[in-house]
């Protein structure tokens, strides 16, 4: 598989959870410089709340207890983050 093969659309459930974290931040710059480039987005489920962070426009947190937040600036807070 070629991961940032040419594609118009992308949709990743942890794709990058099996590598080790030098790759998963390449693969996920790779995907991001190309479909940026193309004016496209990338849904995408990250349970790594830093790669999350450092790859997403846009964050839709699931609690445990059934809450979420979502947004753009709302869902980097601290007390958000810590509580995710």
């Amino acid at each position: 598989m070629r991961p940032c093969s040419p594609r118009s659309r992308a949709l990743l459930d942890e794709r990058s959870s099996h590598l080790d974290p030098r790759y998963q931040v390449t693969l996920l710059s790779r995907l991001q410089a190309r479909f940026t480039a193309a004016d496209r987005a990338i849904p995408m489920v990250l349970h790594d709340i830093n790669l999350a962070q450092r790859f997403s426009d846009h964050l839709l947190v699931l609690f445990g207890d059934g809450g979420w937040m979502g947004g753009l600036m709302g869902t980097r807070r601290p007390d958000t983050l810590s509580r995710a």
